[in-house]
């Protein structure tokens, strides 16, 4: 994710139709943790992590899984079903807590001090409850 704004029904459409047919045409999510708030009857907050494997750059090359966390609100309709109505979905920059720019280049860095990036990038997912 790049910090792009989609707004309104056919950029979100046509954004998410180009991503699944090129970049993520044989590419697999899997979701490691859930969780819901609700605020109130009919407005709910979800947030997950998730890992995608099998995406290709712009040659069609595989590339490395990413890891991410996604943010979707959800209003409740009067038909009882949920419909999205915002979504903010983040890479995990591994081994990092913020971003530093430097002549207009965007590096993932960390103030505090733990494990290397390749040892970050090493590490399973460890399910928690």
């Amino acid at each position: 994710m790049v910090g792009l704004w989609w707004t309104g029904r056919h950029s979100i459409v046509r954004a998410q139709r180009f991503g699944f047919q090129h970049a993520f045409a044989n590419a697999r999510i899997r979701l490691h943790k859930v969780n819901q708030r609700y605020l109130g009857d009919d407005a709910a907050v979800v947030l997950a992590q998730w890992q995608i494997t099998g995406q290709v750059d712009p040659e069609f090359v595989p590339v490395d899984p990413r890891r991410g966390l996604i943010s979707v609100t959800l209003v409740k309709l009067g038909d009882g079903t949920w419909l999205g109505v915002s979504c903010q979905n983040t890479d995990i920059a591994p081994a990092a807590d913020t971003y530093v720019s430097r002549e207009g280049t965007l590096t993932a860095t960390s103030y505090i001090k733990g494990p290397s990036p390749a040892e970050v990038a090493a590490a399973e997912w460890v399910e928690s409850d």
